[in-house]
């Protein structure tokens, strides 16, 4: 016999790996964000006006 799987039954192992992982996924968003600001100021202060507002 199969015994029967409870789709609804979760481990505290799964939940606490799907809260690192969202964690990191936010981490990596964030990092990306900063990454495209500093490069928006930086060809600001380069004078590049209009590549910096095509990043806006």
């Amino acid at each position: 016999m199969i015994p029967e799987l409870n789709y609804y039954s979760i481990s505290n192992s799964n939940i606490q790996k799907s809260e690192e992982l969202y964690q990191k996924g936010n981490q990596s968003i964030k990092s990306g964000y900063q990454l495209q600001f500093r490069i928006q100021i930086q060809l600001y202060w380069n004078d590049k006006f209009e590549e910096t507002i095509k990043l806006f």
